[in-house]
């Protein structure tokens, strides 16, 4: 159950529920499934974010108020291990990911609890919609020196 804390957003406006989770098994072969919901939970639709063979984990949604537009971080080691943004359009029907959030390089991924390359179980997407930003906040082990260190990090972008 590490690393699959669910996510839950609401878009009022336009009567959806979404919520986010990891699924996956030992393989490490672990996506991101986006469920919604617009009768109040009694049916779902579901879509994945993910390919099939990258671990993808610890989603976070925000929804944008003014155009519905669902927004989805997590981390992945698709490639180089990132912390990544993902786009949905209302009603989670098709997902896009947009690649990494930042620039600065992962120096490890891992999934251990508590060691030096441990990503954390939380991190946070939230939308400023007056001024239209989103914002992201996660920890991340960077290389500082040939040290594999945790930071905390922070990250914008105009909506």
């Amino acid at each position: 159950f590490f690393f699959s804390n669910p996510s839950i957003a609401i878009d009022e406006t336009r009567h959806w529920l979404y919520i986010a989770y990891a699924r996956g098994g030992r393989d490490a072969v672990w996506d991101i499934v986006i469920a919604a919901s617009k009768d109040g939970g009694n049916t779902w639709r579901r879509t994945s974010i993910g390919d099939g063979c990258a671990i993808h984990m610890v989603p976070n949604l925000a929804v944008d108020p003014r155009t519905g537009t669902l927004h989805v971080a997590y981390y992945d080691s698709e490639g180089a291990p990132r912390f990544a943004h993902a786009t949905c359009t209302p009603g989670a029907a098709k997902c896009t990911v947009r690649g990494a959030i930042n620039s600065v390089p992962f120096a490890a991924l891992s999934t251990e609890r508590h060691g030096s390359k441990w990503i954390g179980e939380y991190e946070s997407l939230l939308i400023d919609a007056r001024h239209r930003i989103l914002h992201a906040v996660w920890a991340q082990p960077v290389d500082e020196h040939g040290a594999i260190v945790a930071r905390v990090f922070h990250a914008q972008a105009k909506l």
